[in-house]
């Protein structure tokens, strides 16, 4: 039985609905576990394209998920550093930050996203339940 990736989604607009998912519905072992936007209407257009169970206007509510093994950050550059910092940070093995877009506006928010992105890459590899790791810009 092949396990699943479960993707969690914060902010669902055009890029989500345009690139990303389209991307993911390509990956047969991929899944849209939850998704999060803070606009109740373009959450409700992102569920309604994925059947995502989990639907939240509240980030935090979606990176602390334990069903949840990658997250696609996926909104205006100024809020990346606080949802990939928690991400990172989150107490899983598995988990893996995809940062999206763009990196942070700030050298400092930079450093400290991959901080906590080198922490838990080194970690996901180490557990091996995906196969070997890939490239982490």
């Amino acid at each position: 039985m092949t396990r699943s990736l479960n993707f969690a989604i914060v902010g669902c607009g055009g890029i989500t609905l345009q690139n990303h998912l389209p991307g993911l519905a390509l990956c047969p072992d991929v899944k849209v576990q939850a998704l999060c936007d803070a606009n109740p209407a373009t959450l409700e257009t992102a569920r309604q394209h994925t059947g995502a169970p989990i639907a939240s206007t509240n980030w935090e509510d979606v990176v602390t998920r334990d069903d949840v093994h990658a997250i696609i950050i996926a909104t205006p550059n100024f809020l990346h550093p606080p949802i990939a910092i928690a991400a990172a940070r989150a107490p899983r093995v598995s988990w893996r930050t995809i940062q999206s877009v763009h990196a942070s506006p700030t050298s400092t928010a930079s450093r400290a996203m991959g901080a906590s992105r080198c922490i838990r890459w080194r970690g996901w590899r180490s557990g091996g339940a995906l196969g070997p790791g890939k490239h982490v810009a």
